[in-house]
């Protein structure tokens, strides 16, 4: 998605669909995201 400046982006994120984009996401991105752990292991060299 492209738009044309700062404030383009901003108008997008405050009109309608772009509030119930955001309802959306916020309220289904927790039962779509899972979390898988990571263990790492640094050597000096």
């Amino acid at each position: 998605m492209e738009w044309d400046d700062m404030a383009a982006l901003e108008a997008a994120l405050d009109s309608e669909i772009g509030r119930r984009i955001a309802d959306d996401a916020t309220t289904n991105l927790g039962s779509l995201a899972t979390f898988r752990g990571l263990a790492l292991q640094l050597d000096d060299a």
